[in-house]
């Protein structure tokens, strides 16, 4: 596991520029029918995530 990490240009998930690509990119993923409305339970702990693992 890693990160990239560039301090002389950081990307700032509040700016509109930011914003305003996510949603483009949503759009274009949405209209090629890539997106698609479901329901699942999400693990929300590592640990939760550790014991299903085992138990599955």
């Amino acid at each position: 596991m890693g990160y990239w990490v560039d301090l002389d240009n950081p990307y700032i998930t509040y700016e509109n520029e930011y914003i305003e690509t996510v949603w483009w990119m949503l759009k274009r993923l949405y209209d090629k029918g890539l997106l698609y409305k479901g329901y699942t339970i999400q693990p929300y702990s590592p640990g939760q995530v550790r014991d299903f693992l085992r138990t599955s």
